[in-house]
């Protein structure tokens, strides 16, 4: 029997974090769904749970965990609109609905959602840093029923644990290393760092990426890696010269890569692709993007707004360890 959408005894709130109950998640969706059909309106849905939150009830108990749930559904709640809705949708996984939201407001608030939740610590006996990984669907483009929108949410909350969780992803791209001794020891920060380079790079269109690390932390690897996510993402990848005049390239998006030797010509390369672009018939590049290595602070501003940093740490001694057992084909000598 149901009353107004929903069971008679379902409880319209989830009585641990106060977020609306899973059974109201479906009706409410199709409202919505409704409603932007209607209208040839928009929504965006976003999936995301609480990143190693298992951790948090084997440590500190249930009751901590329950806190901790509790604490990021308000702090959710504040930083969204009264008429959008914040369901839990079982164990540490909510849903958030957003009426009336196209794409890149939808990403923009989601980068925010991850930003702020690892912002502030949770409690304080002890204070618990916690994240989230949240995975963006949005109508119509990805779908134009509730449960085409749940699995493309779901998916990518299950993409944005594998790009090292944390963050937030609206695309589809398998991104994954290479194995082996090729892999990128101790990386799983700085990769975090470029996914989310690509993800504001989507909404702003133009956006530099800064690599920094001392001398020999392997940046000529490193940026190999992003030019190969950026090929992945349907990037025209371009590396700057460091003794020749920036090449003539045409894209709708366009990549900028200079590693140490060719920093100092990353805005010369900008200008080329600017001043290229002003003199064709076709319109600007739908994203612009400059990726440039670094070994210090940065100077001077990059030619293009800057939008992330990947900083790249040395080894441990025990990833050191690894790499030499591998290259050496044999454990390495303690002396070695």
């Amino acid at each position: 029997m149901l009353a107004q959408g929903r069971p008679i005894d379902q409880p319209i709130t989830d009585p641990v974090t106060g977020a609306y109950s899973r059974a109201l998640l479906a009706p409410r969706l199709d409202e919505e769904l409704q409603r932007a059909a209607n209208t040839q309106g928009c929504l965006a849905l976003f999936l995301f749970d609480v990143d190693f939150f298992k951790t948090v009830n084997d440590a500190y108990g249930h009751l901590r965990g329950d806190e901790v749930l509790h604490q990021l559904a308000d702090r959710i709640k504040e930083l969204i609109r009264g008429y959008d809705a914040l369901f839990r949708y079982g164990g540490d996984e909510f849903v958030l609905l957003l009426p009336g939201t196209d794409r890149a407001a939808a990403i923009r608030l989601a980068l925010r959602l991850t930003e702020e939740v690892r912002a502030e610590a949770f409690g304080a006996d002890p204070p618990l840093h916690m994240s989230i990984s949240l995975g963006v669907a949005t109508y119509p483009q990805d779908g134009a029923d509730a449960t085409e929108l749940l699995r493309v949410a779901d998916r990518r909350n299950y993409l944005a644990k594998r790009r090292g969780r944390g963050g937030a992803v609206a695309d589809d791209v398998e991104t994954e290393s290479d194995a082996g001794g090729s892999r990128l020891w101790e990386r799983d920060a700085a990769l975090a760092a470029v996914q989310e380079f690509f993800t504001r790079l989507e909404v702003a269109e133009r956006g530099a990426l800064r690599v920094t690390g001392e001398p020999g932390a392997g940046h000529t690897r490193f940026l190999a890696e992003v030019a190969k996510v950026a090929a992945m993402r349907g990037f025209t990848v371009v590396d700057v010269p460091a003794d020749a005049p920036p090449p003539e390239v045409a894209g709708d998006r366009i990549l900028l890569v200079a590693d140490l030797a060719a920093a100092a010509r990353a805005a010369e390369a900008v200008d080329r692709i600017t001043r290229d672009t002003r003199r064709s018939s076709d319109a600007r590049p739908g994203a612009l993007g400059l990726v440039y290595a670094t070994t210090g602070r940065p100077t001077e501003d990059p030619p293009l707004p800057p939008l992330a940093t990947a900083e790249l740490l040395p080894w441990s001694p025990t990833t050191l360890r690894i790499w030499l057992r591998n290259a050496l084909h044999g454990e390495p000598s303690r002396s070695l």
